[in-house]
Order: structure tokens, then C-alpha cells, then sequence
């Protein structure tokens, strides 16, 4: 037997299928270095881009060190993928052809270029959407805006509201709060909860440091969402925070997820395949588990996972993984600070203080369904989300 069929990895594949992208998200965690022009429009980002051919390949290899049907879901992010909307077409309808089943697939983009047309052939077929849009007009327009520099607010609003209505219930908001704008945190929960959309999922920033007076506004802000909860005109809202009691070297191994990147390389999290340093020998020698050639080691993929965990255990950041942090989340902040060289203590500290802000203010919010429609959307808490995507973020 095969060290593939003993060792678990990870049940969710990320596809990283290109780093171009058409905006330039201020708080992205993993801005490209370059511009490009394509047609009428900039790009921003290097031109690797996943083949339908390697995608479908790393899909195959990655279930080979799975049993039948037990891949949980497969997101396809980037960069943009509605850039790529060929690959798209071309990754519909995949299933495990050892159980039958049909895979869950959910897409995370800015918004731009998503017509009616698009969401709805995608959303058919069974695509889940995630689209990042961060509030009203002012706080969108904060964080993220065109390569221009312009904000895009108007312009993903409007295509989210041209889309129709029986399939707009059906897309998630990802808004990601930031210090800059907590203090509009209650007001624009309520203004996206109200445009239709099946649910609100927030996650916070990654670059944030969250100090005590920046919590003292959230804490108020959480609870002005409560009140708009209970009241007869409040928004379609359900509150649904997730937390971890206990994390452990097991749970690390085996949760979150595995990347496959615009280069064909399996990497062991998105914040390492979205990064542009992977066109550094280098830097993919060190990361790599593999490649849709060789296909996915389950072996380095748990050799890779205890150096992190070893790693948080040394830097004294274990107290901290138990508040409120999903496995995708600490995974991805453990590689996104090792990259960027951010001091690990520090980075966790705070998203555990923001974590205990959260869990304690919001395990009061009544978890009922406005009286006014009836229907819900929900907002879940994940402090160290990705920024849901302006690279790709916030989803586990």
C-alpha cells in the first residue's frame, strides 16, 4: 500500500489558476509586480496561466491521495478568474469518476467582469459564487479600486444587481473589514444584506493589527448589528460565528486546504500559489509538494504541515490558534507572514484578540431571522481571512 492511501491530506483543492488581475486591492496580500495590457483593458500580474489541460491533470492527481468522494469542494480563484473564462467552461460538470459525485465548486472574484450572462451559466451549473464587495460606496472604495486608482463600487454594485433576482439569491457577499472603515461595520452589513444576495460572509483584512481602541469600535459596531437583527426593519440576517476550542499538530496536518498554481505546482496553501515569488526556482524547490507530472506527496505535504506547526509551537503562537481561527486561516496567515518576513506572535496576537472580541460579543446576537422577510443571509466571522478576493480570500 502506497503512502498516498495512509497518510490524509487536506480534503479542499484551491486552484490559483493565474495571478493576472484587472484590480489593484490596497490591502491585497499578495500584490503582482507587473502590468500588462489585454485588448482595451490593464491587467495587473505575470502571464502564467493554468491550462484547462493542467487543471483538469491536477484535479486527477490531487484525488488519486484521496479516498472516493471525499474532496470537500474545489475553489478556483487567482488573480481574477473571470479573466480566464475559457478554463471556467472548461472545469464544469468535473466529478470524481470513482464515486460519481459531483464535486462542489465555488469561484471567488472582484466583480468587474461578472455579466449576467457569466453568473448565471455559472451559478447553473452548480458554481457557487463568492463576490467581493466590501460595503457602501465610500468603503469599498477605500480598499479597492481599479488599476487606475479608481474606485470600482458603482460598477460591481451594478452588475451584481443586473443579474436575476433567482440567481442573485444564490451568490455570497464577501465584504473584508478593515481598521480603516469599522466604524461603518453595522451600516454596511446592512446596506449588503439588503441587495439580495443569498448571504454576507465578512472576514477581516490580513495587514490589520487590531489595538484596543480599534476593538472598543467593533465591539460597539457588533452589537449595533445585534440590534438591527432583533428589530422589525433590520436586514435578512442570520449571525453564524464559527470557533475552534482546540487546535492540535493533527488538526493542522490534515485540515485546510492544498493549492495547485498557475505554474502547475501543488503548493500547501494559496498564500503560497498566489504569491508572484513563484517564478523563483528557489522559492518553489521550497514550497513544492509536487506537480501535476509527479502528482501531490502526501508525505511532504505532512512533513510541510508539522514544520508549521513546529514553527507556531516555537514562536509561542499556539495560546492563540484556540480563538476563533479556522485551519485555512492559520495556514494561510502562518505562510503569509513567513513570506513577507511579519513577526508570527505578533500577527496571531492580534487576530486572537479580535477573535475573543467576537466570540464574546457575538455569542449574545440572537440567531433569528428578520421578522420583516422571513428569508436570511449570514454573516460568519473568520479573523484572518484572505481578503475574499482581491487575490483571493476570506472562505474558510
Amino acid at each position: 500500500m502506497s503512502d498516498l492511501t495512509v497518510i490524509p491530506v487536506p480534503q479542499e483543492l484551491d486552484l490559483c489558476i493565474s495571478h493576472r488581475c484587472n484590480m489593484a486591492c490596497k490591502y491585497c496580500y499578495s500584490p503582482a509586480k507587473t502590468k500588462a495590457s489585454s485588448g482595451s483593458e490593464l491587467i495587473l500580474g505575470n502571464s502564467l496561466v493554468l491550462t484547462t489541460r493542467q487543471a483538469l491533470a491536477g484535479i486527477r492527481k490531487y484525488m488519486n491521495c484521496l479516498a472516493p468522494g471525499a474532496l470537500d469542494k474545489i475553489a478556483i480563484s487567482g488573480g481574477e478568474p473571470l479573466l480566464c473564462p475559457h478554463l471556467l467552461r472548461g472545469l464544469m460538470g468535473v466529478k470524481d469518476s470513482r464515486s460519481g459525485n459531483h464535486i462542489t465548486m465555488e469561484l471567488f472574484t472582484n466583480g468587474l467582469l461578472l455579466d449576467p450572462e457569466t453568473a448565471c451559466f455559472l451559478i447553473g451549473g452548480g458554481v457557487r459564487i463568492r463576490l467581493s464587495l466590501d460595503g457602501g460606496l465610500a468603503t469599498h472604495n477605500t480598499n479597492r479600486v481599479d488599476l487606475s486608482g479608481a474606485g470600482t463600487f458603482t460598477r460591481v454594485l451594478s452588475n451584481l444587481k443586473n443579474i436575476p433576482p433567482e440567481f442573485r439569491r444564490k451568490i455570497v457577499l464577501s465584504p473584508v473589514v478593515s481598521k480603516k472603515r469599522v466604524r461603518n461595520f453595522a451600516r454596511d452589513m446592512s446596506f449588503l444584506c439588503g441587495l439580495g444576495a443569498g448571504e454576507v460572509k465578512a472576514s477581516f483584512a490580513w495587514g490589520d493589527i487590531w489595538t484596543r481602541e480599534d476593538l472598543k469600535i467593533l465591539k460597539r459596531q457588533l452589537r449595533d448589528v445585534s440590534d438591527l437583527f432583533r428589530s422589525s426593519t433590520g436586514p435578512a440576517c442570520v449571525p453564524a460565528f464559527s470557533h475552534s476550542d482546540s487546535i492540535d499538530q493533527k488538526i493542522i496536518c490534515e485540515g485546510g486546504e492544498i493549492s495547485l498554481g498557475p505554474d502547475a505546482t501543488f503548493y500547501p496553501s494559496s498564500a503560497v500559489s498566489s504569491s508572484p515569488l513563484i517564478s523563483l526556482p528557489s522559492f518553489v524547490g521550497k514550497y513544492s509538494l509536487g506537480n501535476i507530472r509527479s502528482g501531490l506527496s502526501a508525505q511532504k505535504t505532512l512533513v510541510e504541515r508539522k514544520r508549521v506547526y513546529s514553527s507556531l509551537k516555537k514562536n509561542g503562537c499556539l495560546p492563540y490558534l484556540k480563538v476563533s481561527l479556522s485551519i485555512c486561516s492559520i495556514i494561510s496567515r502562518f505562510y503569509s507572514c513567513e513570506i513577507s518576513g511579519t513577526d508570527l506572535k505578533k500577527a496571531f496576537a492580534s487576530a486572537a484578540r479580535l477573535g475573543t472580541v467576537l466570540r464574546d460579543t457575538c455569542s449574545s446576537v440572537p440567531g433569528q431571522r428578520s421578522r420583516k422577510t422571513g428569508s436570511k443571509a449570514i454573516l460568519v466571522e473568520a479573523p484572518v481571512s484572505r481578503s475574499s478576493h482581491c487575490v483571493r480570500g476570506g472562505r474558510c
